[in-house]
């Protein structure tokens, strides 16, 4: 009788835990299709801002090198107006 009793219990909690435990795995097996979800859009910001900070690095690195070029442009023509000035001082005025 007492065997009789505790199956009693046993399936009378089983009855009211299982529906409960099938919820719960279905609401996890949801929560990971979400999880995947967040972390797939995640990866494509993360690609995005990779992408948009190596073409703004590049810009940057551009910008950096028009402006040496023109420094080297504007040393070049400060270089010839000396050397003009030194060739004026150096011939003999009338």
């Amino acid at each position: 009788m007492t065997e009789n009793i505790l199956e009693t219990i046993r399936k009378g909690v089983q009855d009211f835990v299982a529906p409960e435990v099938r919820q719960l795995r279905a609401d996890f097996g949801g929560l990971g299709a979400k999880f995947d979800g967040l972390r797939a859009e995640f990866d494509a910001f993360r690609s995005e801002v990779r992408a948009n900070q190596q073409a703004l690095m590049a810009a940057l690195e551009n910008a950096v090198l028009r402006g040496e070029m023109g420094t080297q442009r504007e040393i070049s023509e400060l270089r010839e107006r000396v050397t003009r000035i030194e060739d004026q001082l150096r011939t003999p005025r009338q």
